[in-house]
């Protein structure tokens, strides 16, 4: 029997080994050794090998340009010396890039490397675009700007033909550019195409292909974060046409400012129309009408996760009845909530007419498909912890009030299928009191029977956590009834206290506060470690103390 080697096995096992060699972090692959073995191992590494393309600053640089001579010699492999490799490309993830303007107003948007293009390869590129963009006869222009801006070596450009040559991109993580003419106009345009009622090939060349061309067609994941704290503007056209894109079911955002004018985009959506199953935006600031729009453009929304950025309060800001009356259209669908609105910050809400909209209310329990719910004291129960540390700046007449008179209590908000159930920004007895009560009612079986989880967190800096544990200690029933979830029913339950140190990481921004300290935590682009770290700790009673860990994670590319 002939030896086993990696030689002899199928070439569909060779393939999947050799994905494990590829990942999307750090400054090299592990692929590139096998490319230089034998030509039968090249033969399948190769198309492997820009399975994933990333061009990003390396470690131990946070965030910062891409390299336009790296775009250039992909686009050269792809586009020219072996074209084929483009329909392999799956995950492409870009460092910050900008038009030419964007590079001489930032300066940080630029890094001098060279990226001579010879009027051969401009003339495939042109070429590519001009097949592409002439499925629509307006985009004469946009073409002609595209191809100048390509010879004189804006990356904003070299990184859009990239998206427009690979047709099977499914994943696509980038740093928001503070300038770009390209982007927001491919993203446009594939919305325009993927639902188009048009099947033709380029007017340009003669229709050449039976079918349309639609770029980005199997684009299933988006994931981008802002540049420091610059409010990115064409956040608001690029999110919508995202939503407009056939088989998008992941969108991300990191630093968000959803104003007035991004829910403009959405209204032009069909309701219900988009795939978008799951939303992320983190360190994010929003106005009720852009989320009842976002949502509202989701054909089956799963999940929501929202973390408020509080350099961001206004009025305008949206409130947690809002969050409910967005989300409620998905009741049958919808499976799992993460809020932290930062119940520590006067968020400057326009309540004074409709103190109701401080909390969510009965409504909650409509959710008839809600698993996994993580939310604050206020939103639940219209009960703060203490005065927040802003109210000084806040007019009288305006300070959101310590607890909401007629609020609905928690054992009638909840709905009956929820598995997991986390209270934080907690405070003072009366949550005590409510939570006894949905204890009870646990245990006689009259409510959440499918609970297997119950997590409340107290601030340690506003409420006395001994107080806390003395009151549950005088109350023999409410000890019995919670040794009953947790023999009879199976719930796990913790309750637990947070530092102030713990409560503002849970607000981190994407951005690296000091060399020392690592704030980098929920980048999938500089810090995919770090962020798993951070989410299998958020919010859990174990690591309440700020005591998170990350001094052990030297780098944030290390798998």
């Amino acid at each position: 029997m002939e030896p086993a080697s990696l030689l002899n096995i199928p070439t569909e096992i060779q393939t999947k080994i050799f994905l494990y060699l590829v990942t999307p972090f750090g400054p090299t692959s592990n692929i590139q050794a096998v490319l230089r073995t034998c030509r039968q191992l090249y033969e399948v590494a190769l198309p492997v090998s820009v399975s994933v393309f990333r061009n990003t600053p390396s470690y131990p640089k946070d965030q910062g340009p891409c390299s336009r001579a790296r775009n250039i010699k992909f686009l050269r492999l792809i586009l020219i010396n072996k074209p084929w490799l483009a329909k392999h490309v799956g995950t492409v993830i870009f460092g910050r890039f900008s038009t030419l303007e964007g590079q001489t107003k930032y300066p940080e948007n630029w890094v001098n490397d060279p990226c001579p293009v010879s009027d051969y390869e401009l003339g495939i590129f042109q070429h590519h675009i001009e097949y592409i963009l002439g499925q629509l006869p307006t985009t004469l222009e946009w073409s002609h700007q595209w191809t100048y801006d390509l010879q004189v070596g804006s990356s904003d450009a070299q990184v859009v033909l990239i998206l427009l040559v690979c047709p099977n991109i499914r994943t696509l993580l980038y740093e928001m550019p503070r300038m770009s003419y390209h982007l927001g106009r491919l993203f446009n345009f594939t919305r325009i195409m993927a639902n188009s009622s048009y099947y033709f090939g380029s007017e340009w060349i003669n229709k050449e292909y039976s079918e349309m061309t639609v770029p980005l067609r199997n684009l299933q994941d988006v994931y981008h974060e802002i540049l420091d704290e610059e409010v990115y503007q064409p956040f608001s056209n690029e999110t919508s046409c995202l939503f407009g894109f056939p088989k998008l079911r992941f969108y991300e955002c990191i630093g968000s400012q959803a104003t007035y004018h991004a829910a403009e985009g959405f209204m032009e959506m069909e309701p219900r129309s988009s795939s978008v199953e799951e939303i992320v935006l983190h360190w994010s600031w929003s106005t009720a009408k852009f989320l009842q729009n976002m949502l509202g453009a989701c054909r089956a929304l799963k999940k929501l996760e929202f973390s408020h950025r509080s350099t961001s309060s206004s009025a305008n800001m949206m409130m947690p009845r809002d969050i409910l009356d967005a989300i409620s259209p998905h009741a049958n669908t919808f499976e799992h909530l993460y809020l932290n609105l930062e119940d520590n910050l006067d968020k400057k809400w326009d309540w004074t007419s409709q103190p109701e909209r401080l909390y969510m209310g009965t409504g909650l329990r409509h959710m008839h498909a809600l698993k996994r719910l993580t939310i604050g004291m206020q939103e639940l129960t219209g009960m703060l912890a203490s005065k927040p540390w802003n109210s000084d700046q806040i007019e009288a007449t305006h300070q959101v009030p310590l607890r909401v008179e007629g609020a609905p209590r928690i054992v009638d908000c909840l709905p009956d299928n929820l598995e997991y159930l986390m209270i934080h920004s907690c405070g003072g007895k009366p949550i005590i009191d409510q939570i006894q009560e949905l204890v009870h009612a646990i245990a006689q079986g009259h409510r959440l029977n499918n609970l297997r989880y119950l997590g409340m967190i107290f601030h340690d800096w506003r409420s006395d956590f001994d107080e806390v544990t003395d009151y549950l200690e005088e109350f023999p029933d409410f000890e019995k009834d919670m040794q009953i979830i947790e023999i009879q029913k199976g719930v796990r339950v913790d309750i637990g206290k947070q530092s102030i140190t713990g409560y503002h990481h849970d607000l981190l921004s994407t951005f690296r506060e000091s060399s020392d300290r690592p704030s980098n935590i929920m980048s999938r682009i500089y810090a995919p470690n770090y962020r798993d770290l951070y989410l299998e700790r958020r919010m859990n009673p174990r690591y309440m103390d700020g005591e998170y860990g990350y001094e052990g994670v030297l780098n944030p590319f290390e798998q």
